[in-house]
C-alpha cells in the first residue's frame, strides 16, 4: 500500500510524532497492506466468502517483508518471521532495538 520499508516507517513515524517508533508498528501496515490486497485480488470486495478465497494465495510485500499465504500451517493463515533483539541504552531515545538475530 504504502510501499515504505520498515526503517521508512519508522523514521517517518518518529519525524511526525516526535516519539520512539513501536515494534507493532510495521505488523499494524502489514496489516493494512494484506487488508487491501485480498479486496483488489477478491472477485467480490463486498463479499466475505469472495475476500478469504482471494486470501488463500495471496502473496504481499508489506513493510515486515513478504507476506505468502498458502504456506502456512493451516488454510488462510500466514507465519512470520521471528527475530532475536535487545533494546539497549540509546544514542536518540533512551532504549533503542538493537538486531540480534534473524537467520
Amino acid at each position: 500500500m504504502t510501499g515504505l520499508t520498515s526503517e521508512a516507517l519508522a523514521e517517518g513515524y518518529e519525524e511526525e510524532t516526535g516519539r520512539q517508533w513501536t515494534v507493532i508498528l510495521g505488523s499494524t501496515v502489514a496489516l493494512l497492506d494484506v487488508g487491501i490486497a485480498a479486496l483488489q485480488a477478491s472477485a467480490d470486495p463486498k463479499d466475505k466468502a469472495a475476500v478469504a478465497e482471494a486470501v488463500k494465495t495471496l502473496s504481499v510485500e508489506t513493510p515486515v517483508g513478504q507476506v505468502e499465504f498458502g504456506k502456512g500451517p493451516v488454510e488462510n493463515v500466514v507465519t512470520g518471521p521471528f527475530i532475536g533483539g535487545q533494546w539497549v541504552e540509546g544514542d536518540d531515545f533512551r532504549f533503542e532495538f538493537v538486531l540480534c538475530e534473524n537467520s
